[in-house]
C-alpha cells in the first residue's frame, strides 16, 4: 500500500519544474530570455541591453541596486539603468540577472514558513562572505559582483527546496537553521543536499560555468584548497547571519589560517559585513503582495529614476552605513 505522503524524487527534472512553476510569479520571462540571448551576442551593446531590461522592472531595479552596492566606494550613486550596465559590464550583468531571476521568484513562493528569513539571510551572507574572502586573498582587485554572485548561488538550492517542499523542508531545518549540519540533515531525509540542487538549478538556467566553480568544488569534496575556500564561505556566511555562532567560529578558527586569513580580521569586520548583508538583502528581497499591488505603477516609470532607486532598493540609513557616513 502506497504511503499517502509520497516522498518526491528530487533530481534535475524536479528542480527544473520548481523553476518553471515560480519564475513567472514576478518576472517577465519573455523579456528576461530575450535579454540573456542578446547578452550572448558578440555585438551586444550596453545601451540596447539597458533598454531591453526596462521591460522587466523587477530585474532591472535590482541590477541597479547591486551596481550601487558593488561600486559604493566610488561615492557617486548610480541612478540609471544605462549607467549600471555600462559600469558593470555585460558579462557581470549576465551573472547578476541570473542570480536575481533565481532568487526573487523562489522567495515569493506561496506560504510563510518559519526559518524562511534565516535561510534567506544565510544565502545572501554567503555572497557577502565570498566577496570579502576574495578581497582578503587578493582575488578581488576591483569592485564587481562576480564573487558576490559566486557565493550567493552556493545556497540557492536550499531556496529551491524550501519553495518546492514547504513544510517538509521546514521540518528538516528544525526549530533553528543550523547551516553547519544542514547537509547531513538533508541527506538523511531527502537523499540529496542543497548544493546538488544548486548545481541542477544553475544548469537548468544555462548559467555560465564560472558561476558554478564553488558549487563544483563543494560537490567534489576533495578536501583541497578550493573545497576549503568555499566551505569557509558557507561557514562565514553562517557567522555573518548570526547562525551557528559558536560552531561557526570554532570551524573558522581552524579553517581560515589554512587559507592565510586571520580570524581576528574577520571578527573585527563583522559589523561591516552585517551592514552589507542588510543592504544587499534589501535589494533582493521581495514581498509578492506588495510587488503585485505596485506593478502597474512601476511599469509606468523609468527604471533608472532616483525615485525607484530610493523606494525599492536602499533606505538612507543603510546607504549611509555602506558609504561609511554613519556617525
Amino acid at each position: 500500500m502506497m504511503n499517502p505522503i509520497e516522498q518526491p524524487v528530487i533530481d534535475a527534472q524536479w528542480t527544473k519544474l520548481q523553476l518553471e512553476r515560480n519564475l513567472t510569479r514576478v518576472l517577465n520571462t519573455n523579456v528576461c530570455n530575450k535579454v540573456l540571448t542578446a547578452l550572448k551576442s558578440p555585438n551586444a551593446d550596453f545601451e540596447n541591453i539597458a533598454e531591453m531590461l526596462k521591460g522587466d522592472p523587477y530585474v532591472a531595479t535590482r541590477v541597479v541596486g547591486i551596481a550601487n552596492v558593488v561600486r559604493r566606494h566610488d561615492g557617486v550613486p548610480i541612478q540609471s539603468l544605462q549607467r549600471a550596465v555600462q559600469v558593470l559590464g555585460l558579462r557581470q550583468v549576465t551573472n547578476l540577472m541570473l542570480s536575481v531571476m533565481l532568487t526573487g521568484p523562489m522567495l515569493s513562493a506561496e506560504g510563510e514558513l518559519p526559518r524562511r528569513k534565516d535561510l534567506w539571510r544565510w544565502v545572501i551572507a554567503c555572497g557577502v562572505a565570498n566577496n570579502y574572502l576574495a578581497r582578503l586573498t587578493g582575488e578581488q582587485t576591483n569592485d564587481n559582483p562576480d564573487h558576490l554572485v559566486g557565493g550567493l548561488v552556493l545556497g540557492i538550492g536550499s531556496i529551491v527546496l524550501w519553495a518546492g517542499l514547504g513544510q517538509q523542508y521546514h521540518r528538516i531545518l528544525g526549530s533553528r537553521l543550523r547551516p553547519m549540519t544542514l547537509n547531513r540533515r538533508e541527506r538523511m531525509d531527502l537523499n540529496v543536499i542543497h548544493t546538488q540542487v544548486s548545481q541542477w538549478t544553475l544548469q537548468a538556467m544555462e548559467c555560465p560555468d564560472s558561476m558554478m566553480v564553488g558549487i563544483n568544488s563543494l560537490l567534489a569534496g576533495r578536501q583541497d584548497e578550493s573545497y576549503l575556500r568555499y566551505r569557509s564561505v558557507e561557514v562565514l556566511g553562517a557567522r555573518i547571519a548570526g547562525l551557528d555562532a559558536s560552531d561557526a567560529s570554532a570551524w573558522l578558527a581552524d579553517g581560515l589560517p589554512r587559507l592565510g586569513i586571520n580570524l581576528r580580521t574577520i571578527e573585527d569586520n563583522l559589523g561591516n559585513l552585517r551592514s552589507e548583508l542588510r543592504q544587499i538583502g534589501k535589494v533582493f528581497e521581495v514581498d509578492l503582495g506588495t510587488w503585485e499591488s505596485q506593478k502597474a505603477f512601476q511599469q509606468k516609470i523609468m527604471v533608472e529614476s532616483g525615485q525607484a532607486l530610493a523606494a525599492l532598493i536602499v533606505d538612507h540609513l543603510t546607504l549611509s552605513e555602506s558609504l561609511g557616513l554613519a556617525g
